[in-house]
């Protein structure tokens, strides 16, 4: 396996970027829940809306944390026994992916956006992408989150285009935002 060093950065408060377990799906699925609806509030239909629950995401999360075959690995970042936040990476789902590895998820909680906590999780993904042999990468963002395109393009992603993700909830045109040398983001 690379080695691959982060570089530093200052937060406030102590925190630990581990590997998710099985018993983290329901803190998980209950933060996954509360940042979606946050972020997506005023952008997903109200049917969307409707279906979001914490149960049914931790039930998801439950699946993928226990499958010893799963193609998706899952990290958190914990402040005092709390998680905060979380990335999903694995192989690009959708064909326009490509051969990169896909950053299917990252979420923070909103009391701790701004204190840098994204961008450690972005860079530690890409550095679990590359220890996985990807050596570029990329992520979907929703047309209209703005605050999310600019974050990736402050850390050197560049818009690739558009397509319409199905996703579980609702069909959303999304903007492809790509980390050509996964390196840069390490």
């Amino acid at each position: 396996m690379a080695q691959v060093h982060l570089q530093s950065l200052p937060i406030a408060f102590n925190t630990v970027i581990r590997d998710a377990r099985s018993e983290d799906a329901e803190a998980i699925g209950v933060l996954h829940a509360r940042v979606w609806y946050e972020t997506y509030q005023y952008l997903a239909p109200a049917e969307a809306l409707a279906q979001l629950d914490a149960s049914r995401r931790a039930a998801g999360w439950r699946t993928v944390l226990n499958d010893d075959f799963a193609k998706t690995e899952v990290t958190v970042i914990v402040t005092d026994g709390d998680i905060i936040g979380f990335t999903a990476i694995g192989p690009g789902e959708h064909h326009i992916y490509g051969d990169r590895g896909e950053i299917k998820q990252l979420y923070v909680d909103q009391a701790y956006q701004g204190e840098g906590l994204g961008e450690r999780l972005m860079r530690s993904a890409a550095a679990r992408l590359a220890t996985r042999g990807f050596s570029s990468c990329a992520l979907a963002v929703v047309e209209g989150n703005d605050r999310a395109k600019a974050f990736y393009k402050r850390l050197g992603g560049v818009d690739d285009g558009g397509f319409t993700d199905t996703g579980p909830l609702w069909k959303s045109r999304n903007r492809l935002m790509v980390w050509r040398d996964i390196a840069s983001l390490f």
